[in-house]
């Protein structure tokens, strides 16, 4: 679980610039460092505040995705798959499902697929080296 939100940026100019993302009254989450010591870039600023904007963004994806029609009508050539999810709600899920740490189904087969391989090449590899030696 993360870090409960809201989350926002602290600028700490003591020894060097630095924006600090976090929760208040607890430790801070990430900071943001500037190239200069005594400067941070708009860019890295943009980054801290897009950062302390988490927390919020995954609230309110959690609250809206239920809520969002899925069309019941057939939208593409696939027979195998006669009504896709619009690519607003399969990208919006995609960000959920990271932002939570799931892996997708896709994530899953992929990952025991390499790992199958892998297994695979290694065995390979070991009766190759004791077969000869």
């Amino acid at each position: 679980m993360h870090t409960p939100g809201p989350w926002s940026t602290f600028t700490d100019t003591e020894d060097c610039t630095v924006v600090h993302i976090g929760a208040p009254l607890l430790p801070y989450v990430a900071t943001a460092f500037g190239d200069d010591p005594h400067s941070i870039t708009p860019q890295q600023m943009a980054n801290a505040v897009l950062l302390s904007a988490a927390p919020d963004l995954l609230a309110a994806l959690q609250a809206l995705l239920p809520h969002v029609p899925v069309p019941r009508v057939p939208m593409g050539d696939d027979p195998s798959n006669p009504f896709p999810l619009p690519d607003y709600i399969a990208q919006a899920r995609a960000a959920l499902n990271k932002a939570l740490g799931e892996q997708t189904m896709r994530d899953i087969i992929t990952a025991s697929i390499i790992g199958l391989l892998l297994a695979t090449l290694a065995l390979a590899y070991f009766d190759v080296l004791y077969t000869r030696g």
